[in-house]
């Protein structure tokens, strides 16, 4: 093993890096995509159902029917991996925000949206 790293260890490094840049990215662009949908639809819950409902299936043919239909679009590469691997983690992460947001009481998810309009916006 100790020969395998010393001979290959360039490769090995390389790899880990683009491995770890393709998951840095696509869970940064998840999170950005994840909040900016449920600021959206905070006050529809007919909207944030229909969102967890979107990405659940995006979760569901994510290996058959994305990575198939992005090759022809953006190539077999880097931009397809992110694209996937996001739409993939999507779904956990709304599904998970919907879920602690609606164990907040309203009124408080109410007044923080408006603090957050009034300051940031």
């Amino acid at each position: 093993m100790l020969n395998y790293w010393n001979d290959f260890h360039s490769d090995l490094l390389l790899a880990l890096w683009q491995h770890t840049h393709l998951v840095l990215s696509s869970l940064f662009l998840d999170l950005v995509l994840a909040i900016v949908l449920i600021l959206l639809f905070l006050q529809r819950p007919k909207g944030l159902a229909s969102i967890n409902y979107f990405f659940q299936h995006c979760t569901r043919f994510q290996a058959m029917l994305f990575f198939a239909l992005l090759i022809p679009i953006s190539g077999l590469g880097k931009v397809t991996a992110i694209i996937v691997l996001t739409l993939y983690s999507e779904s956990i992460l709304s599904r998970t925000f919907t879920t602690g947001l609606k164990e907040i009481d309203p009124l408080k998810i109410q007044n923080e949206c408006w603090w957050i309009r009034n300051h940031f916006v």
